[in-house]
């Protein structure tokens, strides 16, 4: 059947128009404003001036295919923390335009040394050139994946502040070796190194 009403027998004719939504945002049933009505296919027809379909309706899927937001790798010291900035995470697979705003970085531990750690990302925020939160256009089920977390001993270290303290007085000729140390601490990153201080082969003359 020909697919323009009003058309006689034998003749065929087609109407090609624009249609827009009011925006790009997920939902079912969205109304589409429809524009620029043109006749093809016979010069003997016209459209009617008024009476013509204005408006359809139309679904907006979430994107889901390709999203990708990816923890970057990062190296610590034992007992430090990883860096949460929201750059330590790629996004790929998003429309053009769109950026990531934040995300939550959580990684495995950083109490033991190792060079098989994880760091997730979770909890996305997507944002158009307008700063407008678009998170809920995406379908981020599948869309995240892990980084590598090495962690490693790296060097202790001691404030100023930290060093041991000696008794007031030493007897004279006392071997530094039996002067006991009391306080201070070491540090590994932001961890305390458990132990206490001790004197090695040290002699006050």
């Amino acid at each position: 059947p020909n697919p323009v009403p009003g058309v006689e027998s034998g003749d065929s004719l087609t109407v090609t128009a624009e249609g827009a939504f009011s925006d790009a945002n997920v939902a079912d049933g969205k109304t589409v404003s429809i524009t620029n009505l043109q006749l093809n296919g016979n010069v003997n027809y016209e459209l009617a001036a008024s009476g013509q379909q204005t408006t359809a309706t139309a679904n907006i899927t979430k994107l889901s295919a390709n999203v990708v937001i990816k923890a970057e790798d990062q190296s610590v010291v034992l007992g430090e923390d990883i860096d949460l900035a929201v750059t330590k995470a790629t996004l790929s697979g998003q429309v053009s335009g769109h950026t990531l705003a934040s995300v939550t970085l959580t990684a495995s531990s950083t109490a033991v040394v190792t060079q098989s750690g994880t760091i997730t990302p979770s909890d996305a925020k997507i944002v158009d050139a307008n700063n407008t939160d678009v998170t809920a256009n995406y379908d981020l089920t599948n869309a995240y994946q892990t980084g590598t977390l090495t962690v490693t001993n790296g060097m202790p270290t001691i404030a100023a502040s930290d060093y041991p303290t000696v008794p007031e007085s030493i007897t004279y000729g006392t071997k530094l070796s039996e002067v006991s140390l009391s306080g201070g601490k070491a540090m590994y990153g932001s961890s305390v190194i458990e132990g206490t201080f001790s004197w090695d082969n040290g002699t006050l003359m």
